[in-house]
């Protein structure tokens, strides 16, 4: 790995603790290339100065007083905790009572260091990281959506647009970690989290290695850390480990099988081992399956268009040469199948639900809606626009629960006098869920039903002068419910 392949950081940072290199420990005068935040942890991990315990309410920790347990591990705890000066609620990480060794410090210093390398909106961000009476901790930003487990447990499965989103979105943090030499190795439905505006993010690195690890280190490091075997992370989760995890190899392609295995479960509603012949929850049948080729998604699922079940496949190919080469190659098929030669929409601030008529003559004010959402970096969405639509209204829900604000269009379609029932209806679940809701028309005062004629109506006309209008308003709209959604 060279000297900028780490994101500026030099390469001894990772080397001295990577669980597939246990011999590569830096000589004294290597302690500088450490970075700062990560000295004293380093220092202590190598030198088993460290202790692990339970936390309760009100203890300190650095500036961070703990609040609450929000949930446990392998081998550390998270922890609601409060800046003491800033008033800023985070999550705080720390080794949990029991972890032993060296492996499990060294493993924590791993993870931290990882999300400061990777710093993408799509992977949980670290603020800081260090030692506190001997306690090793991280700080993190506090997320209050749920993991997508159970997201997929309490909805069902997602809609195909939603499943797209996660693959696109987390596709593109592997490409990250590709060009910084990072493997996550545990990528799951309880380690994707779902924020507030719909995108999504990746959490627990605990398990982060080198991608230039050699087969014969990992092995060795297989073989010292037996102990993590029994107890259920076998560099990973049983449950969905890629074939080769199990003889202790990975690579970059690890992480596509196992992207592949977390969007398949978000699609049928529960994991594809599951789906085999003999599945058993016990570490030997799940070992067994591993190396089973798994059935496609459109099989269980027959509303997965064939494009979309092609490109699972290319993740899910039981050995390792047979699925993509990269995750570039992965995202551009993805992208592909997507957008049908549409320009990809790239990195958003989130997602415009826009509720209008499935009817003739609403082209043109939806484009005026596009062009506006654009400027302002929001990503429209419109149902008529979401091909493979089979259980709609689960459909609609998920995509108005996951969306930054609603665009609703109340304009009747013609030969109709009121506006469309369907778009009522969305709009009056987005007030109920409390989402950020902006309201057009064409039509005068009194053709809205009586229950909407207190909410301010952005109104236009469907000439040209008058669209441009609207996605002049409209775009001054959108950012001020913007600004409102973050303060």
């Amino acid at each position: 790995m060279s000297e900028k392949a780490a994101g500026g950081l030099p390469p001894d940072v990772l080397r001295s603790t990577d669980p597939v290199n246990p011999a590569g420990q830096p000589s004294p005068d290597q302690e500088t290339t450490l970075s700062a935040p990560f000295t004293t942890l380093a220092v202590g991990a190598r030198e088993n100065r460290f202790r692990a315990e339970q936390l309760s309410r009100g203890e300190r920790i650095g500036h961070y007083e703990i609040l609450n347990l929000l949930g446990e591990g392998g081998f550390s705890a998270v922890y609601a905790a409060r800046h003491l000066y800033l008033n800023h609620e985070v999550a705080l990480k720390t080794l949990r009572r029991g972890a032993t060794g060296r492996e499990d410090s060294e493993r924590f210093l791993r993870e931290a260091q990882a999300l400061a390398i990777l710093a993408s909106p799509h992977v949980i961000r670290v603020h800081d990281a260090g030692m506190w009476n001997d306690l090793p901790y991280i700080v993190l930003e506090k997320i209050t959506g749920d993991n997508v487990q159970d997201l997929v447990a309490r909805r069902g499965p997602f809609s195909l647009g939603r499943a797209m989103d996660l693959l696109e979105e987390l596709g593109r943090v592997l490409v990250l970690q590709e060009q910084r030499g990072i493997l996550h190795r545990d990528i799951k439905p309880s380690n994707v989290l779902q924020r507030t505006d719909g995108s999504f993010c990746l959490a627990d690195y605990g398990l982060v290695g080198r991608a230039d690890a050699t087969q014969r280190a990992a092995r060795e490091a297989l073989e010292k850390w037996d102990d993590v075997t029994l107890s259920g992370q076998f560099f990973g989760t049983p449950l969905y480990i890629a074939p080769e995890q199990i003889e202790g190899r990975a690579d970059h392609r690890t992480d596509l099988f196992l992207l592949g295995m977390t969007a398949w479960e978000c699609l049928a509603g529960k994991p594809a081992r599951m789906h085999l012949t003999g599945y058993g929850s016990d570490l030997t049948t799940l070992f067994a399956l591993a190396r089973q080729p798994l059935p496609t998604a459109r099989s269980v699922r027959d509303d997965v268009p064939e494009g979309l079940d092609a490109v699972l496949s290319g993740l899910l190919a039981p050995a390792p040469e047979e699925r993509y080469h990269s995750a570039a190659e992965f995202v551009q098929d993805l992208e592909a199948f997507r957008y049908q030669g549409r320009p990809p929409q790239g990195s958003t601030r989130g997602d415009v639900f826009v509720a209008m008529p499935f009817a003739p003559g609403f082209g043109a004010p939806y484009e005026a809606i596009e062009q506006a959402c654009v400027r302002v970096r929001l990503r429209p969405r419109r149902m008529d626009q979401l091909v493979f639509v089979k259980d709609i209204w689960n459909q609609i829900v998920q995509e108005i629960e996951a969306c930054a604000m609603v665009v609703a269009d109340f304009s009747a379609a013609e030969r109709e006098a009121w506006p469309n029932p369907n778009v009522l209806t969305e709009a009056a679940h987005a007030r109920a869920i409390n989402k950020a809701l902006i309201i057009l028309s064409q039509d005068p005062p009194e053709r809205l039903p009586f229950d909407w004629r207190h909410i301010p109506v952005l109104r236009y006309t469907p000439d040209p002068a008058g669209l441009q209008g609207l996605t002049e308003q409209l775009t001054t709209k959108l950012r001020h419910a913007m600004l409102a959604t973050v303060h």
